[in-house]
């Protein structure tokens, strides 16, 4: 009877054993299926580049205006290492980087929004012409998919279907954002009717001013009147042809007419071009998909493949005469790296096998090798 139970006990423990080895076995299958398998490791965020505009003015003038209150400002900022600043016409560019003894997650964010504190003090001290300065601290981030849209009819077009592919891609779950390469931009055109403008006894001078003072920020354009082209400022007020259309323009006798009375007004490329692209030998702009953190970069790809095959297949798509092409692909290489690595443990695994079953013969060589693969599963 003492035998009988004792055996017993022993089935019963070996089935707990085994009931718990075959749960941490599936836990580590499942561990291995939702661990993120991105290709680049996630890097600190301790450089930025902050930019600013100020339209029509010389390096000289930047520095003292414009950088000289914003470095100011920076100096007093603890966890700031460095500041490099470069200066041309219209533009100045900071580069700010961060102390290496900032660690944690916390500790960096913290010190980026001490930095966009002071630049928002910084404003208040621009002359009125100069653009809010924009910070812009995740330049680290990758591409996980580089896309290519290219050839079409014109370059309008190429940048209005590269915007919408864009809309769609940035709605997908796993996509942090997505970037634009080479974009041909936009601006928006005046060509008046030196006529009209005579007849209702407004000077080009003065409507230019009328503009300027509605909508001034950054160079956007030129207003062209016969042999002149004048630059005309603008900021994101108007960037629609109907809404720069309807631009009230005040007359002698104090009533308004529409700036569509006085000429054409028309959407062209920006000028003058800042970046161009060419792929395959046609007029092309990028796409850069940035992934979030923690993703399974595979399922990322596939979304993106199937929103780009969607798009694809639209008519309006189909009648721009583009194209679309992966440059990069990054869920590829995670694919590869996952395949070297199940065929090296595979590898091991025979190697260690064999070498058991070799010294200790089949069965016990057997159940020692396929401690590798449990040992390795239990890890996750």
């Amino acid at each position: 009877m003492i035998s009988l139970n004792k055996s017993l006990g022993v089935f019963a423990w070996k089935r707990l054993i085994l009931s718990i080895t075959a749960l941490l076995i599936l836990n580590g299958l499942l561990a291995w299926s939702t661990t993120p398998k991105e290709e680049d490791p996630k890097l600190a965020e301790r450089g930025g580049i902050v930019t600013v505009i100020y339209p029509g003015a010389v390096p000289s003038e930047i520095e003292k205006l414009v950088t000289k209150p914003l470095e100011d400002e920076l100096a007093a900022i603890a966890e700031i290492k460095r500041t490099t600043s470069s200066m041309r016409t219209d533009f100045l560019f900071l580069q700010i980087d961060l102390k290496d003894s900032l660690e944690s997650t916390s500790e960096i964010q913290n010190a980026w929004d001490k930095v966009q504190a002071a630049l928002d003090r910084a404003q208040a001290k621009f002359p009125e012409a100069v653009s809010k300065p924009v910070l812009n601290h995740e330049i680290a981030d990758q591409n996980a998919v580089l896309l290519a849209v290219y050839g079409g009819k014109n370059k309008l077009s190429l940048l209005e279907q590269s915007k919408k592919l864009r809309d769609r891609l940035i709605s997908i779950s796993t996509v942090k954002s997505v970037e634009e390469i080479a974009s041909p931009g936009e601006q928006l055109n005046v060509i008046l009717d030196n006529h009209k403008l005579e007849k209702h006894g407004i000077s080009l001078e003065n409507l230019v001013h009328q503009l300027q003072g509605g909508n001034a920020a950054i160079p956007a354009g030129y207003i062209q009147n016969e042999d002149k082209k004048v630059s005309i400022l603008t900021n994101s007020m108007y960037r629609f042809q109907d809404e720069l259309s309807q631009f009230p323009v005040m007359l002698n006798s104090g009533s308004t007419k529409p700036l569509s009375s006085f000429g054409l007004i028309e959407k062209s490329e920006q000028t003058p071009i800042i970046e161009t692209m060419r792929y395959n030998s046609e007029p092309a702009m990028a796409l850069g998909v940035i992934a979030k953190n923690g993703i399974q970069l595979q399922e990322l790809g596939e979304e993106v493949r199937k929103v780009v095959k969607e798009f694809q297949a639209s008519e309006e798509f189909k009648q721009s005469q583009l194209k679309i092409e992966e440059i990069s692909y990054q869920p590829r290489y995670v694919e590869e790296r996952i395949r070297e690595i199940m065929l090296d443990l595979a590898k091991a695994i025979i190697l260690v096998g064999g070498v058991l079953i070799l010294m200790l013969g089949f069965r016990v060589g057997l159940i020692v090798a396929l401690q590798v693969p449990l040992v390795t599963i239990l890890a996750f």
